[in-house]
């Protein structure tokens, strides 16, 4: 958990999870914490908000030279770290440009991760969501499906990802994620549909909120 505190208003952030794999509801999470950490009973909550962050396989940002293109240069993977990481990989990719010796430049090397295990397993990651969401089947119904909630059900023989309205109409979108076809699941608590292989987002009606997926889940019938 973290906070930062300006007078009588404070920012209140943690559960960090990733992509795809919320469980439960961090926003009540967070309350707990506040209740419990700070004993305050009265206070209202004015805004919730998430974002993502992209990080590394050791946590740490690239910088530099890519790996194909010696005259293209990468800044990624600042972790929320940006206006921190964002300035000094200004400095590595410049001193690099101009052939100058920086310090932070073999730390942060494009080139650095040679852990095949490390690799691997973020492969592994998305085989295992790719096949193993297809056959996972749901408890919930569209008869039983709550207002102003969505899930993915098996209809037809088919992943639908399925969200009802507060006047209880139906959308249905394929659950199948337009960038590399995994199986997106429902995010309560933002009312999105999000992809737990590569991060991608879509709104509860189906547009990118965040790629890599360029394109739309694909819409099926009628409301």
């Amino acid at each position: 958990k973290y906070f930062r505190i300006d007078g009588n208003r404070m920012i209140l952030g943690g559960m960090d999870h990733e992509t795809g794999k919320q469980k439960g509801d961090p926003y009540a999470e967070l309350e707990k914490y506040f209740k419990k950490t700070f004993g305050i009973s009265n206070y209202k909550i004015l805004k919730k908000w998430s974002g993502q962050v992209i990080e590394s396989l050791d946590t740490l940002p690239f910088m530099g030279r890519t790996i194909f293109n010696k005259h293209r240069y990468i800044a990624t993977g600042f972790a929320g770290a940006g206006m921190t990481m964002g300035t000094l990989s200004a400095m590595v990719n410049t001193d690099q440009i101009l052939g100058r010796k920086n310090v932070y430049s073999e730390m942060f090397s494009t080139l650095r991760i040679k852990s095949i295990f490390k690799i691997s397993l973020r492969g592994f990651n998305y085989f295992y969501h790719l096949f193993k969401d297809r056959f996972s089947r749901s408890d919930v119904s569209l008869d039983t499906l709550k207002k102003d909630s969505g899930a993915i059900l098996n209809l037809n023989g088919e992943k639908v990802a399925v969200y009802k309205n507060e006047k209880g109409e139906l959308n249905k979108l394929s659950a199948v994620c337009t960038h590399l076809k995994c199986i997106v699941n429902w995010n309560d608590s933002e009312k999105t549909w999000d992809c737990p292989c590569h991060g991608s987002r879509f709104k509860k009606t189906g547009e990118v909120l965040a790629g890599p997926a360029r394109e739309p889940l694909i819409r099926i019938g009628k409301k």
